[in-house]
């Protein structure tokens, strides 16, 4: 849905938060992103705001309501705790905000019914944060499946962790944290979107905290689809070796490549444009007679930040719709149920 009224100036946003996501993705991406302006920070941390002074000599707020108030902002970027995420969506949209709010958009998907019927009733914009739909490796996923080379699609298995422990909020279930809710929301949104059929179910593993925290130390889940395909989706704080990012195995061949995409790196060094995959980590394709080394795509991360703006500003489409998102949210709530239960659990898309 486009926004009610197109801006017809420089969108301003204020990034809120300013830990991980916000310092080292939301503020660069935006900066890079002409025809966005980043008109600030807000956090009630002084220490963080000192930070945002002296990484982009900006504006900063320390109350949320008082930049909701600024009739200069047009939009925010939530870049805060999960937990937080629909509480500070909800008010933005009552005070006339465009919102982008960082994945996964909430913890409880009847939360997703709460959103929309703000969003519809603000004639304001709400898009979530998948910056991951522009990784090179996923790119050069949904190129394979387009030009058909592994035929009918079987089985999809993706593996993304390493070993270390959370801090902070991401430490704690109430707060949203562990690998599903972070890098599984990811995986799961990526896989929904490669798979031709909807998942209609899961069952999941999730083995014991880790000391003095309350999120999962590893997790394995196994989805089924309607076409009958499966989906494999391993995350976690234990594996001192990794898994493949991607295997999928189709009735004609199969792709298997490891490595991360190559941007988050380069911009946390400065450099996105200089992001570039290393050769050893290319894919290879095997119909079991032939292998061949497939070159990724290049990633585009500008391009989420990019769309926003063309959303923004000429109506063009929101470029990660909250209908776009609820069935991973629904996938990650049943996978939670089906750990407690120790039972395959159907996935309820509201």
């Amino acid at each position: 849905m486009p926004p009610t009224e197109p801006i017809v100036r420089t969108p301003r946003c204020v990034v809120i938060g300013y830990g991980q996501a916000g310092r080292s993705i939301h503020a660069p991406l935006i900066r890079l992103t002409a025809g966005l302006e980043l008109a600030g920070v807000c956090t009630r941390d002084p220490g963080r705001r000192a930070t945002a002074v002296a990484d982009l000599a900006c504006h900063t707020w320390d109350d949320y309501t008082t930049v909701l108030a600024d009739p200069t902002i047009d939009g925010v970027v939530l870049a805060t705790p999960t937990a937080d995420h629909v509480s500070q969506a909800l008010a933005a949209l009552a005070a006339g905000k465009h919102v982008v709010v960082d994945k996964p958009v909430c913890l409880d998907p009847a939360d997703l019914d709460r959103l929309a019927a703000a969003e519809r009733a603000s004639g304001r914009s709400l898009v979530v944060f998948h910056n991951r739909r522009w990784d090179g490796d996923y790119l050069t996923v949904r190129r394979l499946l387009a030009a058909g080379v592994l035929g009918q699609l079987r089985v999809v298995e993706m593996g993304w962790g390493a070993r270390g422990r959370p801090r902070s909020w991401r430490a704690t279930r109430a707060g949203g944290g562990g690998r599903v809710y972070d890098l599984g929301a990811h995986m799961i949104d990526q896989l929904c979107q490669l798979m031709p059929s909807p998942p209609l179910t899961v069952y999941a593993r999730m083995h014991a905290p880790l000391p003095d925290q309350d999120v999962e130390s590893h997790a394995h889940l196994v989805l089924g689809f309607r076409d009958g395909a499966t989906g494999v989706i391993e995350t976690g704080y234990l594996a001192a070796l990794p898994r493949p990012r991607f295997r999928l195995i189709g009735s004609d061949a199969c792709f298997e490549k490891h490595g991360l995409d190559p941007q988050e790196e380069a911009l946390r060094s400065g450099n996105l444009d200089g992001a570039r995959e290393n050769e050893a980590h290319y894919g290879w394709l095997s119909d079991g007679t032939t292998r061949s080394r497939v070159p990724t795509v290049p990633g585009y991360w500008r391009g989420f930040y990019e769309a926003v703006r063309d959303h923004l500003v000429t109506g063009a489409p929101n470029p990660v719709p909250l209908a776009s998102v609820r069935t991973p949210v629904a996938v990650i709530a049943a996978a939670f149920r089906s750990a407690e239960r120790g039972t395959v659990e159907p996935i309820l898309v509201a």
